[in-house]
């Protein structure tokens, strides 16, 4: 259920979640969601996790 860079998505994490209280989990839907992590960002953007625009800190900020 990991994606290919070592993390649970989040869907991932309800599948799992499902699957330890006894739901039956369709393996189809699992591995057609596997390797997507949207993220709708608070500017009402859904971006891939790996692509979240991030603010930088200057390195010489303290």
């Amino acid at each position: 259920m990991r994606n290919q860079n070592g993390w649970f998505t989040s869907p991932m994490i309800k599948f799992l979640l499902l699957d330890m209280m006894g739901y039956k989990v369709d393996q189809n839907m699992v591995k057609a969601l596997q390797h997507t992590d949207h993220v709708l960002h608070s500017d009402e953007t859904v971006y891939d996790y790996t692509a979240l625009p991030t603010v930088r800190a200057d390195k010489h900020s303290h």
